[in-house]
């Protein structure tokens, strides 16, 4: 089996999720970069990229010509199932992870198509039949937070994400309206996305003490590793690494110095599953959970997210992949769930029909579409 042609497409829609945070207001329609891998035999594999500029520093537009002028071209004639010498192929081009991320999907949905197998067999199998899904929130007038906390427990939620970054006693006023509002029986965990100094983070951990949160997301600027771990001693709070963490080496970093209880794992961050199996073994050595995110990507997307907590053991708490209950009738889509989980997909590859997903979308035109050889 080999990688004969690709097909990139840059096609757009309304952005499912609008969350206000630290960075600015939202955006209300995303790009997406959808890939179609053909191999000689006929067997088509899709991957998904759906960059975050303030992450990785790549748009839609950059990873597509990413993708063109370099990955692709640089692995056609390649086995899919080689997947350790594609990445070994595309490494010649540090960072650009986004773009990786976008063929390493593509290759496991191909392989798993090929061998009629779900993705997570490819990693290792099932740890686990359901994946619990947090619900992310915006930064939001408290009497707008509560309300949407409180209509998404009573969904079926029980583990709810809140940005924070609009000041310490605004976020702290904030998190204890919606504990209040929801109960005990849910968890709360917040996210700063590099919002607060370390003194800052280390008040507003003391201050919602009382609220009982999971953990305190990316509290501090992504380079400050020492920061992340100051917050971690002194808030009494757990903290996860999210901005902080964009590589292997990131990983063996934060593990080193103890900055962390959770690794966030975007796989857009990481260059995809192949990647991000080898940051969860740092993670599993050094004691830390997982919590996957797909950040505002398509069903297609987020399905390589649900495979990686299916198949490691690690993702214990609430995975950040709710499309797939916020938009479960999607066409295409083969991966169902329900309130608050997301079921074990059972059908080969990613479970979801990528060619349904991109013929969906709306701005589709002959101009935004491009082909190989």
């Amino acid at each position: 089996m080999r990688i004969t042609s690709w097909r990139c497409h840059l096609v757009y829609e309304e952005a499912v999720s609008k969350l206000a945070t630290s960075y600015g207001p939202p955006m209300s329609v995303r790009p997406h970069v959808i890939l179609e891998l053909h191999t000689e035999d006929g067997q088509i594999g899709y991957g998904e990229a759906s960059p975050l500029h303030r992450f990785t520093g790549e748009t839609a537009a950059s990873v597509r010509f990413m993708l063109e002028s370099e990955f692709l071209p640089a692995i056609e004639g390649m086995d899919p199932m080689d997947m350790a010498a594609i990445h070994a192929k595309m490494a010649y081009l540090p960072a650009n992870h986004t773009s990786k991320c976008c063929v390493d999907m593509a290759l496991h949905d191909l392989v798993g198509r090929a061998l009629d197998q779900p993705v997570y067999n490819l990693l290792g199998g099932a740890s686990r039949e359901l994946v619990k899904v947090t619900r992310p929130m915006g930064i939001l007038p408290i009497d707008e937070a509560v309300q949407e906390a409180t209509r998404w427990v009573s969904l079926g939620y029980r583990a709810l994400k809140m940005k924070v970054g609009e000041g310490v006693a605004a976020d702290a006023a904030r998190v204890k309206a919606v504990r209040e509002a929801v109960g005990h029986e849910v968890t709360i965990r917040i996210d700063a996305n590099q919002g607060y100094s370390v003194a800052e983070a280390i008040r507003l951990g003391r201050a919602v003490e009382d609220a009982e949160v999971e953990y305190f997301e990316q509290p501090v600027a992504a380079w400050d590793l020492e920061g992340l771990a100051e917050v971690r001693r002194g808030a009494g709070i757990a903290v996860g690494a999210d901005e902080s963490l964009q590589s292997l080496e990131a990983a063996m970093e934060l593990a080193r110095r103890r900055s962390a209880d959770v690794f966030v794992i975007k796989l857009i961050k990481l260059g995809g599953l192949f990647e991000a199996r080898k940051v969860a073994a740092i993670a599993e050595a050094a004691g830390i959970d997982l919590v996957v995110v797909s950040p505002f990507e398509t069903h297609l997307g987020a399905a390589s997210g649900i495979h990686f907590a299916i198949a490691s053991p690690l993702c214990r708490r609430a995975q950040e992949l709710s499309i797939f209950l916020v938009k479960p009738d999607r066409e295409g889509c083969r991966i169902a769930g329900k309130p608050g989980w997301v079921d074990r997909p059972t059908v080969p590859g990613l479970g979801v029909d990528g060619a349904a997903i991109l013929a969906s979308m709306e701005g589709i035109t002959p101009l935004e579409d491009s082909g190989g050889v």
